[in-house]
């Protein structure tokens, strides 16, 4: 008898864009952060029962060491991810609300931090399923050939700007959100972040994760396309941002799933 594995291809990639003078964007692969002017990282992992994350995160702009929150975001997701049970929810609410309290004791004790945020996309991805958190307009999104593309992260941003069950062309009017690691340290209400478990994909899938540096200055139409090509990954996506003008930091992680079988009897 023939069982499953879970064949995960992964590219990974972040640049600092054309007008920004910092990369306030880090993210996570596996074991590997990517920050910095441009940089990027491609593996292929076996899904199994102790899973793996991915993860982009998105230092609030006109803020103060955005880059010093997206990587503090990054970082602590990876040391304390370790051990930590992400397929329970209510488990995976403290975690994300213990890294924003650590954030914002941070940016409390230390005055040049003070005002620091960042948002979060992340999807930790194991052989029962995989499990997508998101803090902030930093997206998800997924592909396949029979549902084309759809966005499966929640942007937190006000209501004037949201747009439930329309489709997002061109960038958004503001980009004031509702929901952030740190920021202001007058904030006293609770981290909300959006969380969707899934099963594992019945049939080949693409994960997109990334920072609104993309989502912005590459419509809906031209993502689904660029994922149909197997053969386009993580750079591809963010030097599509960058010829529509990199106006931002830009970051992006795809991720296709495949299925693979093996005989049981296999070692």
């Amino acid at each position: 008898m023939d069982n499953p594995s879970l064949i995960v291809n992964i590219s990974a990639a972040t640049h600092r864009g054309y007008v920004r003078r910092l990369n306030e964007d880090a993210i996570l692969a596996g074991d590997w952060i990517g920050c910095g002017e441009s940089i990027s990282h491609a593996f292929t992992r076996v899904a199994d029962d102790s899973g793996f994350l991915l993860a982009v995160a998105d230092g609030l702009g006109g803020h103060r060491a955005g880059e010093v929150a997206s990587r503090f975001v990054v970082g602590e997701l990876l040391r304390r991810g370790k051990p930590f049970d992400f397929t329970r929810e209510d488990s995976l609410f403290v975690l994300l609300r213990e890294i924003d309290a650590d954030l914002r004791g941070q940016a409390v004790s230390m005055p040049l931090l003070q005002g620091m945020g960042s948002t979060l996309v992340a999807a930790y991805i194991a052989a029962s399923g995989l499990t997508i958190a998101n803090i902030g307009d930093s997206r998800a999104y997924l592909f396949d050939d029979r549902n084309g593309l759809r966005q499966v992260s929640l942007d937190h941003v006000p209501r004037s700007v949201i747009y439930e069950g329309q489709r997002k062309e061109g960038p958004r009017t503001t980009h004031a959100i509702t929901q952030a690691f740190g920021g202001s340290v007058s904030r006293h209400s609770p981290l909300r972040p959006h969380i969707l478990r899934l099963p594992p994909p019945p049939h080949e899938l693409t994960l997109l994760l990334c920072s609104d540096g993309l989502s912005d200055l590459i419509g809906h139409d031209q993502i689904a396309n660029a994922l149909a090509s197997t053969q386009v990954g993580a750079d591809d996506l963010v030097r599509g941002a960058l010829d529509a003008g990199g106006i931002d930091n830009v970051s992006a992680i795809v991720a296709r799933f495949q299925m693979a079988r093996h005989g049981a009897s296999r070692r």
